[in-house]
């Protein structure tokens, strides 16, 4: 920490974070990331004098100057839970083999120690980019997105921190690759010593970072999302949900989108959600009903596993309307709940009216999703009351009707 470098920025020490960037082959943050709020600290080209690039890019390396954003160790103490970031996030992040567990028993005197990590310098890029104009804050976040799962390999190891008793001496994380600063300790014990070891995992402050800001650039958008608001191409997906959700638009491996939480599986709860907001944002029957079947079709499959019951109630809900009737003459509708529709009408004049709330599925629906909905025990016919509610309406507005009373009557 005491080593002092010539930077572009002046005289720096390593503890204030200090770049390779171009002229060692390193990342040219100024040509990528040229934001007028961050001064990056970039070696100093003199050193070029007295070496070569690749030299002095390893020398520099391992004295602890970083290429990328770099990581760092963070202790924090916890004396109770409630105080504690990590309190209540178990329900809001992904939790494989308990790693998120908080705590493993009582706060005891000395509460815990948690080796975190954390990277100042994405939270402050991710801020400054997000006050960009449209086109260049999607640019540079696809740069940053680029980067990060170029060095995934690396930082992937920074998205869970470890939690000690506070009052047994630990050894402090290793740094790798320089992208961590190292924190010697030199009270540390017998790394064979059990009570050395971490008692629990808890996702660090860098995994939070990754999760929570809008980053993630989507195609065909000039916004940007949290990685939960964003979809993984996989097949499926693109299949099922390809019209209605945003995938993300660079490359990038199926690992590194499940470690920070992008959508990459497609579940029947996923589906009744989306259909949920499908629904509500439908104010201008903009929604395509073939663009829907697939999600139909999906529901339909999933029928005959053990969600059904699921799958019933939130059709059948009366707050829910998941089925879309496309309106006489066009493929857009709006959508209906269960109660609202019939399988059948064989008098061909139910849905004539614009005034009947009563939709008829086999005029839009084929066979197989006829099937489903006869599964769903949706009514087949229009009942008595239906009919009179029609005649009604169309005497109201037509005393000359007796061709849809004779239908009717028949």
């Amino acid at each position: 920490e005491c080593v002092i470098i010539r930077t572009n920025n002046g005289l720096k020490k390593i503890k204030d974070i200090i770049h390779l960037g171009s002229n060692y082959k390193g990342f040219d943050f100024q040509k990528i990331f040229p934001l007028s709020n961050i001064k990056w600290n970039l070696v100093d080209k003199k050193y070029l004098n007295y070496g070569s690039s690749d030299d002095w890019k390893s020398f520099f390396m391992k004295i602890g100057v970083v290429d990328f954003l770099k990581i760092e160790i963070i202790e924090t103490i916890v004396n109770t839970q409630a105080e504690s970031k990590w309190a209540n996030n178990n329900s809001n992040y992904n939790d494989d083999n308990n790693s998120n567990m908080i705590w493993p028993q009582a706060f005891g005197e000395n509460g815990y120690k948690v080796i975190d990590y954390d990277c100042p310098e994405f939270r402050q890029l991710v801020v400054e980019i997000s006050r960009e104009d449209d086109s260049t804050h999607v640019k540079y976040s696809t740069s940053l997105l680029t980067q990060i799962v170029k060095n995934w390999l690396t930082y992937s190891k920074y998205l869970k921190g470890n939690v000690y008793y506070n009052n047994i001496i630990h050894s402090s994380p290793t740094s790798d690759n320089n992208n961590t600063e190292n924190k010697n300790n030199d009270d540390n014990t017998d790394n064979n010593n059990n009570d050395n070891k971490p008692i629990a995992n808890v996702y660090s402050r860098f995994y939070y970072d990754l999760h929570d800001y809008p980053w993630i650039p989507c195609k065909d958008q000039d916004r940007l999302y949290k990685p939960s608001d964003v979809f993984y191409p996989t097949k499926q997906l693109l299949k099922i949900l390809g019209k209605f959700v945003n995938f993300i638009s660079s490359e990038c491996q199926l690992g590194f989108a499940k470690d920070i939480g992008i959508q990459t599986d497609l579940s029947v709860s996923l589906v009744i959600n989306i259909l949920k907001k499908l629904s509500n944002d439908n104010s201008n029957n903009q929604i395509n009903l073939e663009d829907l079947l697939p999600i139909y079709e999906y529901l339909s499959r999933s029928f005959s596993s053990q969600e059904s019951d699921f799958i019933a109630n939130e059709l059948w809900d009366h707050k829910n309307k998941l089925i879309m009737i496309p309106e006489l003459g066009s493929s857009t509708g709006k959508f209906f709940n269960l109660n609202d529709l019939r399988i059948y009408d064989h008098s061909k004049v139910i849905e004539t009216h614009p005034s009947m709330r009563i939709r008829i599925l086999s005029k839009h629906f084929d066979d197989s999703l006829i099937k489903f909905f006869k599964s769903l025990n949706v009514v087949m016919v229009p009942d008595f009351n239906d009919y009179v509610k029609f005649l009604e309406l169309t005497i109201q507005d037509d005393p000359n009707c007796e061709l849809n009373l004779d239908k009717v009557l028949a």
